[in-house]
């Protein structure tokens, strides 16, 4: 109750001494810095004209208390408004976050299924091409082997050819000579005869 007093006794100081031309509320920013703004009153608009009419000394200690407890709840208002404000800011923030990190996770995974895919194809096309590569070994082994064996052939072709060459030139001399020989006789045969 002391410290109550002591607040109206300051309060209090203020009010006897001069009153100033508008009412002062201290108030709260959201960077958290207090400061004094005017506020004006009706009475203190329509008195403003009035110059020479004088304002009322004193005021009761209950309004003194009722306008300490308004500026303490006004405070404390702010303070909730601006703690439920950071709070839904926070929130909105994580939100956003948790999008941003699902979306950013969705990508990894395709990528990295992308990743996955590609890696097994080229092992694939890897094998294949080792398959083809033999293969390709293989067949040209087969085809020197095919054409030593073409040229083996050849050789032994033409050497049956020449010998079957000589072998028809010899019958066909003798066939003519064998010819010449029967000419020969029935010539003889022939100049008998006559």
């Amino acid at each position: 109750m002391t410290s109550l007093f002591n607040g109206e006794q300051e309060e209090n100081l203020f009010v006897h001494n001069e009153q100033p031309s508008t009412n002062l509320q201290q108030t709260e920013n959201f960077d958290g810095i207090k400061s004094i703004q005017p506020i004006h009153s009706a009475s203190s608009i329509t008195s403003t004209p009035i110059l020479n009419q004088q304002r009322q000394p004193y005021r009761s200690s209950s309004f003194q208390l009722s306008s300490q407890q308004t500026r303490y709840t006004n405070s404390n208002d702010s303070e909730n408004r601006f703690i439920l404000w950071q709070k839904e800011y926070d929130r909105k923030i994580e939100q956003m976050n948790e999008i941003k990190t699902t979306e950013l996770n969705k990508l990894k995974f395709y990528y990295e299924t992308r990743l996955h895919e590609l890696e097994d194809n080229n092992k694939h096309l890897e094998i294949i091409s080792g398959q083809i590569n033999e293969e390709n070994k293989r067949l040209k082994i087969e085809i020197e082997h095919e054409q030593e064996q073409n040229k083996i052939e050849q050789k032994s072709l033409q050497q049956h050819l020449k010998e079957f060459k000589n072998t028809l030139e010899r019958k066909i001399h003798e066939i003519k000579f064998i010819h010449e020989n029967d000419k020969q006789e029935i010539k003889q045969q022939h100049s008998r005869i006559y």
